[in-house]
This record gives structure tokens, sequence and C-alpha cells, in this order.
């Protein structure tokens, strides 16, 4: 494209802007792509965001703290054990979830799927109660099950909402 700044001219406007957009937009998508996957932080959000596209969930969600709770759990921006031992550099292994004693790992798929702390909002939410065996492959297809998309994605977003609310009243006893 530096032809043009060279040249201070372009033979067809119209073309070149479309030859320009085109060119920016996938420049930018290398570049979201190279960030997502180079992340060690982003491995939830790289496992259900396989499109840079609108997020249906921006649609069903109206209420400002099911929305806000969900776009925070999403990329790891919360207070799980997991990404708090990331700032204090403990190992992986080390992270483990603080408020039951399990001895698991803190992260998202412990949080949702089988922290005891949180049975009985789980049961409140029959989407993520239903779920009998809870594997990664389970967990990482929850936010991705479009065909089920308001009453499971509304249950399992109610649920990160109370859930991490309840974290916070528990961690602050």
């Amino acid at each position: 494209m530096n032809f043009a700044w060279l040249a201070q001219h372009v033979e067809n406007d119209n073309s070149f802007i479309k030859k320009l957009t085109k060119y920016i937009r996938r420049s930018h998508l290398e570049v979201w792509q190279t960030s997502l996957h180079s992340s060690s932080k982003l491995s939830l959000y790289r496992t259900i965001k396989t499109a840079y596209s609108h997020e249906h969930y921006l649609n069903i969600l109206n209420v400002r703290k099911y929305r806000h709770a969900y776009a925070q759990f999403r990329p790891g921006f919360h207070e799980l054990d997991i990404e708090k031992g990331r700032y204090n550099y403990m190992p992986f292994t080390d992270r483990l979830c603080n408020i039951c004693n399990l001895g698991q790992v803190g992260n998202e798929r412990h949080f949702i799927l089988i922290c005891p702390v949180f049975d009985d909002i789980r049961k409140r939410y029959s989407a993520i109660d239903s779920i009998n065996t809870p594997t990664v492959d389970t967990f990482y297809a929850l936010p991705n099950r479009y065909d089920l998309v308001v009453k499971h994605l509304a249950s399992y977003i109610f649920f990160i909402y109370y859930a991490l609310q309840r974290r916070r009243k528990f961690l602050t006893l």
C-alpha cells in the first residue's frame, strides 16, 4: 500500500479505499490471532472465542451486571486463584482453590463445574447442574452452545455472577 503514499496519487479512489480497508482488516485479524495464541493468560478465551465476530451473548444479556460478569470472566479478568497465582509468579500446580479442600487448581473449570462451595448455586441453574461428568470438553463447550443459547447460556452466566459474588464474600470473612 505504500505505492499510494509515495505517488501521492491513486487512479481510482473507490478501488483504493476497498483495497486499503481489506488490507487493514486482514492485518488487524492477524495481529488479533497472534496475540490470542501467544498469550498464556487467554487459554479459556482462546478455546471459546473461535472467530473474530460479534458475540451472541451480547444480544441476549440486557442486564448489565450479568453481561459484565461474563465479559470479564471469558478473558480471565477475575479473581480466581489461577489468575492471582499468575501475578505472584506461582507455579501453575500451586494455584489451588483456596475456598475448598479438594486440592485442585483454582481455574475456571474448577470454579464452574467442581468446587463444592457453589453446589447450591449450580443446582439452581440447571444447565450447569445437568452436566454429569465435568470434563474439559464439556466445560469449554458450555458458552458455545448456541442451539440452547437462551436457557443454557443465561443459566451459565447467572451462575458465574452469583458464584463470584459468594466467592468475594467468602474471602472477606
